[in-house]
């Protein structure tokens, strides 16, 4: 059995499918089938299943002909039934399959594919059931404890701590402001009285501008707590107002607009090229009506033959 080696590590790093046990899984796998991999392919890491567009994903597609990819768990490969579909067809197209060393499922046969769309159907129905628990989660994150999202406290904050979960855990609290508080409000200070951006990441110390135009406009520094969709104001202390905040961002803009105004005065300045109709004369209406009296003298009904 020629086969490539597919992994992949899903978002949610509770899955308990490390790449150790995959790499394991498919080893075995193969190795108890008689064949021998081909081909490692890298994992795919931090990937969704509910798409096809991942770097390895692609480049095993690209690979496969008369060959197998064999991975540990059906559920690495997608779990979502139009993808499944798709590569169904591919597999017919092109004649490769995959081989699952969780469900040993023929691929070529009726009843394989049937067994397989079943269990493609269950992961789907998981990964939806779990998207909507995350949602929840979030939901009840921000809107009811105010915690705003994302793995790192915002420059300025720290998380605080609102108890633990049934396992111990701590849980994260609001936000609260810590000692570069003051140097995030200065940034913005100085943002609003016209700094270079240069000068405003020193201040802040920041390793880009690209960094420092996110921070000024991260409404997290309202007091706004933010995780996708949901959003609480005034869920932890704010360190700048909404003039400031609004004065700061104002100016990320300016320069455009100003370059915008300037075309537009330029363009005020051009000279119109359509000419300008004179007022008739007295004798630029005789001469007209002369030449309406001669073209009616020539023009008859039926043309004179020459």
């Amino acid at each position: 059995m020629k086969a490539i080696a597919y992994m992949r590590r899903s978002q949610d790093s509770g899955t308990g499918v490390s790449e150790e046990i995959q790499d394991e899984a498919i080893r075995e796998y193969v190795e108890r089938k008689g064949g021998t991999v081909a081909y490692w392919l890298p994992p795919d890491l931090d990937s969704s299943s509910w798409t096809l567009d991942r770097p390895s994903m692609k480049k095993a597609l690209k690979l496969l002909a008369d060959g197998k990819l064999v991975v540990a768990k059906l559920s690495r490969v997608t779990r979502r039934r139009q993808d499944w579909e798709t590569l169904l067809a591919l597999m017919r197209e092109q004649g490769w399959t995959i081989k699952s060393a969780d469900f040993d499922v023929d691929l070529s046969d009726k009843g394989g594919r049937l067994i397989a769309g079943v269990l493609i159907d269950f992961l789907g129905f998981e990964y939806e059931e779990k998207r909507d628990n995350f949602d929840e989660a979030r939901r009840n994150a921000v809107l009811t404890h105010g915690v705003h999202g994302g793995d790192i406290a915002p420059l300025g904050y720290d998380w605080t701590v609102r108890g633990q979960d049934k396992r111990g855990t701590a849980q994260r609290g609001p936000l609260i402001p810590n000692a570069d508080g003051p140097k995030v409000r200065a940034a913005f200070e100085a943002k609003a009285e016209g700094a270079s951006w240069s000068q405003v990441a020193q201040i802040l110390e920041a390793k880009s501008k690209g960094a420092t135009a996110k921070v000024i406009s991260n409404r997290v520094y309202l007091g706004e707590a933010r995780s996708g969709k949901f959003v609480r104001p005034n869920a932890h202390p704010a360190l700048v107002d909404d003039v400031l905040f609004r004065r700061a961002n104002r100016r990320k803009t300016e320069r455009s607009v100003s370059y915008g105004d300037r075309n537009l005065r330029e363009a005020r300045r051009v000279p119109a090229t359509r000419p300008r109709l004179s007022l008739p004369t007295p004798s630029a209406g005789l001469l007209c009506r002369g030449l309406k009296r001669a073209q009616t003298r020539t023009t008859s009904r039926f043309p004179r033959s020459i």
